[in-house]
């Protein structure tokens, strides 16, 4: 709670400060924010006429370890390039998800994201947050990608679940953490 409370003061300096229009006050554009639009599914779109498309999907991690962090990356050198059905008009995206082995254990998951393509940029384990890597000790990190076609477009807050969500193609790629 300590160092949330000057972080909310912060925050709440830097909102009153907020550019002016000619005779607003300043806190005035914050109360006309409505929020992001949500775009509705795609109206066209029929997951039951299928065209091929083309993708770069990885098949190597980048690992780099320090004393007190891991660092994960997709090497994107390794990327390949495949090509899937996709049905007419849907949306394509790419899911990540991480976990982190000790042996057979689960040590750590839950490193996930969306995005529209393999690049999922440097994720940081770190020993103060997650409690790994600690010495001596050998991890493996498994990154599972899927790619996935959906009626939803890409937003912010994306959920692109649904009835037309399906996943097209998935892979988990596996490195080792000494």
């Amino acid at each position: 709670m300590k160092k949330a409370l000057p972080m909310l003061i912060l925050a709440g300096l830097a909102a009153s400060c907020g550019p002016r229009d000619a005779g607003e006050p300043s806190t005035q554009a914050g109360r006309n924010f409505r929020g992001f639009p949500v775009r509705p599914p795609i109206t066209d779109a029929d997951p039951a006429v299928r065209e091929s498309r083309a993708f770069k999907v990885p098949s190597r991690l980048n690992v780099q370890r320090t004393e007190t962090t891991i660092a994960v990356s997709v090497d994107m050198a390794s990327l390949r390039s495949i090509s899937l059905d996709v049905g007419r008009n849907m949306v394509t995206g790419f899911k990540h998800e991480r976990t982190v082995f000790r042996g057979d254990q689960i040590v750590l998951s839950g490193g996930h994201g969306l995005g529209g393509s393999a690049d999922i940029g440097t994720s940081i384990i770190n020993t103060g947050l997650d409690g790994i890597p600690m010495p001596g000790e050998t991890y493996r990190i498994e990154q599972k990608f899927s790619i996935f076609e959906t009626d939803i477009p890409a937003q912010h807050r994306w959920s692109p679940s649904g009835p037309r969500y399906k996943v097209i193609w998935s892979q988990s790629i596996s490195a080792v953490s000494k």
